[in-house]
């Protein structure tokens, strides 16, 4: 594959400084065969059903530490963890903060698979799932009872919705006419047709919307601070005004047929890091309670130390019935994802039938709960957890800092290591651009003749209608320094600050 290159791109500002080369946190660079790798690159890309089949990505040599070796030698700074997922960024036995986590974990998974890397769910259970099963509740101050491991975000959301479901017709008065979802806007909880439709994710839903049945499947607004308040309203008021709004849908659509209310606690790419805003984490928990409708926190993108909390409902003390896990929860090791259980749900299928009617060929899969033990017990520790919130506070501040005053920087938002920057056409108006800006932006980023070298994500549709509205995402390791969260946000402010808005 010939190597990409946008320094024709229109956005791009030639009379602006390239920004230099960052170096590994330990000094050293990446090296490879570079000529082996690029011809074997070449012939073998074409074989691989990529995202996008016009444009394949680029291909990473070697990883290391938090850096990146693509086949052209760029060494780039991951920023992001992918999709906020590489928690504990790459390969690294020295990190302190670490104490030799990357040993570890090899470790397990090497002795994992010599005891036995697979046994079938429905008959068999090895120690090491148990194990984790048991810390991972632990980690909850046993506010959760239960937990089953899967695959995906979207593996683990389907099993919620399927618990859900099944809760209203195995508690002691059953209720078979629970069928409905209530989801929120500008959210999103997974990438088959069923969770497609029950997040509100339409920059992703237009393609398939056609096979989107939505008479179970309903919305109500996000809790977006940005947006979401009318002028002179104050937190409390829109807060209780987006109450409202949930408690008359339950009304709608008839309190005895809401099965499950799902939200995300801090959204994700949907919505570009939108936290929920005071008392309205708890006033959702009340309505739902009141109503006995199931409260799903779905904590795939924003759970298991990416906010600066093991778990992002633990800011607000206020505990789902249950919660949906993934990403970080293997720092991006191994496929694995789970779904933690209240007790209130988990105790109505106990006295029930005992049966849960779901299962996966990878459910409780020994070799993926080795990897995901080993991970729990790395970002578990204080040191990492304060590390996420004291660099979270220095990389927005120095975002702040440096892009507050850009006429195109809509608004800086997020908590921890989890940090989005909303791009706008007019600040005054918080008119999106039209077209993807992020998409652009994040090209731009990666331009092999305009090297920040800086790996990022972006967000779409976290304008007023969901379509438009775009937004990039930091998410940085947690062990992440001073040095590189100083380099993240020098390079950031530049490539924005570089980036031609006016012609993409």
């Amino acid at each position: 594959m010939p190597a990409r290159s946008l320094h024709a791109h229109p956005a791009l500002r030639a009379d602006k400084p390239i920004p230099s080369t960052p170096a590994s946190s330990n000094g050293s660079a990446l090296n490879g065969d570079s000529e082996t790798d690029q011809r074997a690159s070449e012939s073998t890309q074409r074989f691989v059903l990529h995202r996008n089949l016009q444009q394949p990505p680029f291909v990473v040599r070697e990883a290391s530490n938090t850096y990146q070796l693509l086949e052209d030698d760029r060494n780039a700074l991951d920023a992001a963890g992918g999709a906020a997922v590489s928690a504990l960024g790459h390969y690294d036995e020295e990190h302190p903060l670490l104490g030799g986590f990357w040993r570890r974990a090899i470790n397990a998974m090497i002795s994992q698979t010599m005891k036995g890397a697979y046994s079938c769910s429905t008959m068999y259970i090895q120690d090491v799932v148990k194990t984790y099963a048991w810390e991972l509740i632990e980690s909850t101050d046993y506010k959760m009872s239960r937990v089953g491991f899967y695959t995906s975000g979207t593996t683990a959301v389907n099993a919620s919705v399927k618990f859900a479901f099944q809760y209203h017709r195995e508690k002691t008065n059953p209720e078979p006419s629970r069928i409905h979802f209530i989801g929120r806007e500008q959210s999103y909880h997974g990438g088959d047709l069923g969770t497609l439709a029950l997040g509100g994710y339409k920059a992703r839903q237009i393609p398939y919307q056609a096979l989107l049945k939505e008479s179970v499947f309903h919305h109500v607004s996000a809790c977006n601070p940005y947006r979401g308040p009318r002028p002179n309203e104050d937190t409390k008021a829109y807060v209780d005004r987006l109450v409202q709004e949930l408690k008359a849908k339950i009304e709608e659509l008839g309190p005895k047929t809401v099965c499950a209310f799902i939200l995300e606690p801090v959204v994700g790419a949907a919505g570009g890091c939108l936290v929920a805003l005071p008392g309205y984490l708890k006033a959702v928990k009340k309505i739902c309670k009141s109503y006995d409708i199931v409260l799903i926190f779905d904590e795939v993108m924003c759970g298991m130390g990416r906010t600066g909390k093991l778990h992002a409902w633990q800011h607000d003390g206020v505990v789902p019935d249950i919660q949906v896990v993934g990403k970080g929860l293997s720092a991006g090791l191994i496929p694995l994802s789970a779904m933690l259980l209240g007790h209130k749900v988990s105790d109505a299928l106990f006295k029930g039938s005992g049966l849960f009617a779901h299962g996966e060929t990878y459910q409780n899969h020994p070799l993926s709960c080795a990897v995901g033990l080993e991970v729990l017990r790395c970002i578990r520790q204080p040191c990492i957890l304060d590390n996420v919130s004291k660099m979270g506070e220095r990389l927005e501040s120095g975002l702040k800092n440096g892009l507050s005053g850009h006429p195109h920087v809509g608004d800086i938002r997020g908590r921890g290591a989890f940090w989005n920057i909303e791009f706008v056409q007019d600040k005054q108006t918080k008119q999106s651009f039209k077209k993807n800006i992020a998409g652009a932006v994040v090209e731009f980023v990666i331009a092999l003749e305009r090297p920040y070298q800086l790996s990022i994500y972006s967000s779409t549709g976290c304008g007023d209608n969901g379509i438009e509205g775009d937004g990039i995402i930091l998410a940085p390791p947690y062990h992440i320094d001073m040095a590189l969260v100083d380099t993240i946000i020098k390079n950031t402010v530049q490539m924005i600050n570089d980036f031609r808005f006016d012609l993409v």
